[in-house]
């Protein structure tokens, strides 16, 4: 089912196994007025995808172009792999097969746990997903069904990055990323500052080109969400999610896409439109954000290395009260 908003598109799947991701979304986006799709199936030789790839292209600017692949091994379960480089003849899952991170940009769908071997192996456990759609990035939000307490609820922001002051063309251009529910790019002992118990409270993505013109620019990024609006007056609060890191400082932010905390579902309803300071939003619901397997989860799950930071698209996953939004300007 779409829905059609003038700025975004919104699709939603009540249904999907969890194998069946990227191909799931491919058949969402079909006709989407912002996105072209190709599906590659199987996955037409790809090498770190065993059950599907897609290519999103951005219609505006064709430049611009994610690969998403779904890899998955019984032992492991499923994980997605990425691509960032304007695909050729012969497409490639670049961030996973180009770069020096591999599995490290990998985003798992599940937790590994030993003691849920049947979890983690089941190719078939169910989630819903949602999807919005603009001009400039596409989000993806999945609510696990079958494993509320070992599938990952999906907050997956492929598209460009605003930045706060004019670039130069030669990377400007190329401020566009994957940023996801686990911090990318982690290796060995650096995973642990992440974790929820050692301060961090953020995440990273990776977006094609940093400020220095290379490829693979890891930035953190954090939506400060969790206080409750609305306020005296039906004064809203909302946050953008800021990018940036240790070198640059903070470079910008998602393309008008922010994140609120409200009392309860009476103000403002999934699928409402919402006035802030002369500006419409469109207004998501987010549902589900913790589970028994916060804060361990699991990452580079293909090559056995089991990572202990928490889940962190926003700064926290727990709210002291109301339900956190997100908030795509219209």
């Amino acid at each position: 089912m779409a829905y059609d908003l003038g700025a975004i598109r919104r699709y939603s799947l009540p249904s999907y196994a969890r194998i069946s991701f990227v191909t799931q979304l491919g058949n969402l986006l079909v006709n989407d007025p912002f996105w072209t799709v190709v599906t590659l199936t199987p996955t037409n030789g790809i090498n770190g995808a065993t059950n599907g790839v897609i290519k999103l292209t951005n219609k505006e600017d064709p430049y611009m172009e994610f690969m998403v692949g779904v890899d998955w091994n019984a032992s492991y379960g499923a994980v997605l792999r990425f691509g960032l480089k304007k695909q050729g003849t012969t497409p490639v899952l670049d961030c996973y097969s180009d770069s020096t991170k591999t599995t490290a940009y990998d985003l798992p769908l599940q937790s590994y746990n030993n003691g849920y071997p049947a979890k983690t192996s089941n190719a078939n456990a169910a989630s819903q997903m949602i999807v919005i759609t603009h001009k400039e990035y596409v989000f993806i939000m999945t609510t696990p069904i079958t494993y509320t307490d070992t599938d990952y609820p999906v907050r997956l922001y492929l598209g460009r990055c605003k930045a706060f002051e004019e670039e130069d063309s030669v990377y400007g251009k190329e401020f566009f990323g994957i940023f996801g529910y686990l911090p990318l790019g982690l290796t060995g002992n650096s995973a642990v500052e992440y974790g929820n118990l050692n301060g961090y409270v953020l995440s990273r993505g990776v977006t094609k080109k940093n400020r220095s013109n290379q490829l693979y620019g890891e930035y953190e990024f954090v939506g400060s969400s969790q206080i409750i609006s609305p306020g005296p007056g039906g004064r809203v609060i909302m946050s953008p999610f800021l990018i940036g890191n240790a070198e640059e400082g903070v470079r910008g932010t998602f393309w008008d896409v922010n994140t609120a905390v409200f009392k309860n579902t009476n103000f403002y309803p999934d699928g409402s439109v919402i006035d802030i300071d002369g500006a419409r939003y469109y207004v998501l619901h987010c549902h589900i954000e913790a589970g028994s397997w916060y804060p361990y989860s699991a990452g580079a799950t293909h090559n056995g290395s089991i990572y202990t930071y928490g889940y962190n698209f926003f700064d926290s996953v727990t709210l002291p009260a109301g339900i956190r939004v997100m908030l795509f300007k219209i």
